[in-house]
């Protein structure tokens, strides 16, 4: 059995698993994370811009959330899925370095919303979409990435695909299709890196919409290649080198990461370890840094760009996250406003900071994140430390109490306290609702 007709099998295996308690919770969590991350970024110049343009279009069958709109779905699902990422504070899978909730939540809601489906049907589609969108970005990864390509775009787009088919209805039959139909549309490179651009922020946004279109094409009758991943010019051709099976039946939806920080997923241990060192060493001055090197894995060292011009500049910055650790007390979302009144401070601290591969690091990627770091003080002291500790997932997961507060913090100013109670009220009792309409 090849890798397509395992992962279609898996899939279908998925949608009909038991909602037990555990995944309940769990979905529940990143359906909370979801919400907190959309609406948050639909206040962003990136979210607005990408409203106003598909609003344009008209539509009626779906929200755009944070705008009190809607829109036709597929064209929902590309302005939710980028409002979820316009602050690069959604979800992920460490392993194969992906962004999920904020491809998989949108488009799922969209059409749940559309087809008037259950509680039920959108728990056990978003299972579906995580699932399969984990499994393929874990094939891919590293290679995809080093030869450029973003895991997130490449994909979700399948895992998008899956559960819009499972939530239709669809069976082996119009996976398969689905599966062939999204190749096409598989994509989104790095190029933005350092750039200043936010064209990273659609790329979740372009998956969710595709993956319904590649989804609904399929059960309209559209055939599309079947082995779509290991034929010849299939996804594995393109975008891996060895792709391995590996369909146990544990759900990876329970590995995920949940971002205590609003920025790219690698520079979140270099701001832990940065913060632990500043609770060690309480009378530490950083005016007397002399220089500073900070030892990542491969893939993470390619965030080393110390121009800074745009919010995602620096949230794709190493250097920049290291600064701002240092400074502020915690790290959240004005950390990265680049319009900052200490902006000088900030430079200053980058310029002595060097971001190189560590072999170290390396040896323990994609299985988890370390950074080695050294502080040179103008004294000729020197700290060297070490840091490898997992924050936001598996075996330091965000608690129930810890999503419930990112939402809060986030959202009370944007949406209401009656909203935001309503929200959280709709997903705490999804479970005692799972035949209801959600919409």
């Amino acid at each position: 059995m090849g890798f397509t007709e395992g992962l279609i099998n898996y899939a279908m295996d998925v949608n009909q698993k038991p909602l037990n308690d555990q995944i309940i919770e769990q979905f529940e969590k990143s359906f909370l994370d979801y919400l907190a991350v959309v609406y948050t970024g639909s206040k962003t110049k990136t979210g607005k811009r990408v409203f106003n343009y598909f609003n344009k279009l008209g539509g009626s069958d779906s929200q755009a959330l944070g705008f009190d709109k809607k829109l036709t779905h597929v064209n929902a699902a590309f302005v939710n899925g980028t409002s979820a990422h316009s602050l690069d504070f959604d979800d992920g899978f460490t392993k194969g370095s992906v962004h999920i909730n904020s491809v998989i939540f949108p488009a799922v809601m969209a059409c749940v919303e559309k087809y008037e489906k259950t509680g039920e049907d959108l728990i056990r589609a978003v299972l579906v979409g995580y699932e399969v969108a984990i499994k393929i970005a874990s094939t891919i990864h590293p290679y995809s990435r080093e030869k450029g390509f973003h895991n997130t775009p490449v994909a979700g787009v399948f895992g998008a695909a899956a559960a819009v088919t499972v939530l239709l209805g669809g069976k082996h039959q119009e996976m398969t299709s689905a599966f062939g139909n999204a190749l096409s549309f598989a994509g989104g490179t790095f190029a933005f890196l350092g750039s200043g651009s936010e064209v990273k922020r659609i790329h979740p946004g372009i998956a969710a919409r595709d993956g319904i279109i590649a989804a609904e094409l399929a059960l309209e009758g559209l055939q599309g290649p079947a082995n779509i991943f290991e034929r010849k010019d299939g996804l594995f051709d393109v975008f891996s080198e060895t792709p391995i099976q590996d369909f146990s039946k544990d759900l990876e939806l329970f590995n995920i990461y949940i971002k205590p920080y609003p920025a790219c997923r690698h520079l979140h241990v270099v701001i832990e370890a940065l913060k632990e060192f500043k609770k060690n060493h309480r009378n530490f001055d950083i005016k007397e840094i002399k220089k500073m090197r900070i030892g990542v894995h491969k893939v993470a060292s390619y965030h080393n760009h110390k121009v800074i011009n745009t919010l995602i500049d620096a949230q794709m910055s190493i250097p920049y996250a290291a600064a701002v650790s240092l400074i502020d007390d915690d790290v959240i979302i004005k950390s990265f406003d680049v319009d900052r009144e200490d902006r000088e401070n900030i430079n200053h601290l980058m310029n002595l900071i060097d971001v190189t591969e560590d072999s170290d690091c390396e040896l323990l990627y994609p299985k988890t994140r370390k950074t080695n770091i050294k502080i040179t003080m103008e004294n000729g002291e020197e700290h060297e430390f070490s840091y490898d500790k997992k924050v936001g997932e598996p075996p330091n997961p965000m608690t129930m109490k810890d999503v419930i507060k990112k939402f809060s913090t986030n959202c009370k100013d944007i949406i209401g306290e009656k909203e935001m109670e309503n929200w959280i009220q709709k997903v705490l009792s999804i479970k005692g609702n799972l035949l209801k309409k959600i919409f």
